[in-house]
C-alpha cells in the first residue's frame, strides 16, 4: 500500500518541528534540569537567586549561606499557598533560579512548578542541603 505524499510530509514536518524545538530551546530546563552544588555556589556567586524550600524549621537548623527561604511546603506537609507569591517578592522570571531541600525531591517539584510559571532558568540543586553540607560549602548556622 502506497502512503499519501501529503501524510509524508506532515509527518516530516511534526517530526522536524520537534526536534528544532528541543535542540534550539534556551530554557535550561530543558536541557539540564540539575546542578551540583559546586556549580550552584558559582551561578550564585554570579547572580543566581538560591531558594530553599525546605520548612521553617529545617531552615533554621542550617542552610547554604546566602539562601532564600521559601517553604514549599508546610510544617505538616501541605502545599504552600503563598510560595509562588513569595518567590515573586525574591526572584523575577528572568533570572537564574537555583532550588534547593534537603536531599532534591521537593526541590525538583518546586523547579518543576517555577519553570510552568514562565521562570525560564530554573533548575534543581542535586543532592541537596546534605550534599552541601558534606562538600564544605558556605554554610549557616548549626552544621
Amino acid at each position: 500500500m502506497r502512503r499519501s505524499p501529503s501524510l509524508s510530509r506532515t509527518t516530516l514536518l511534526i517530526l522536524g518541528f520537534a526536534l528544532w524545538f528541543a535542540g534550539c530551546s534556551g530554557n535550561p530546563i530543558a536541557t539540564s534540569g540539575t546542578v551540583s552544588v559546586a556549580q550552584t555556589l558559582e551561578r550564585q556567586q554570579s547572580g543566581g537567586v538560591l531558594l530553599d524550600v525546605r520548612t521553617q524549621g529545617e531552615y533554621q537548623q542550617g542552610h547554604a549561606l546566602g539562601a532564600h527561604l521559601v517553604p514549599w511546603v508546610d510544617g505538616r506537609g501541605r502545599p504552600n499557598p503563598d510560595f509562588f507569591d513569595q518567590v515573586a517578592r525574591i526572584a523575577t522570571p528572568d533570572q537564574d533560579v537555583l532550588v534547593i531541600c534537603q536531599t532534591g525531591n521537593r526541590s525538583a517539584q518546586a523547579a518543576r512548578a517555577l519553570q510552568q510559571r514562565g521562570y525560564g532558568s530554573v533548575v534543581n540543586v542535586l543532592g541537596g542541603s546534605i550534599t552541601w553540607r558534606s562538600k564544605g560549602l558556605p554554610w549557616e548556622g548549626v552544621r
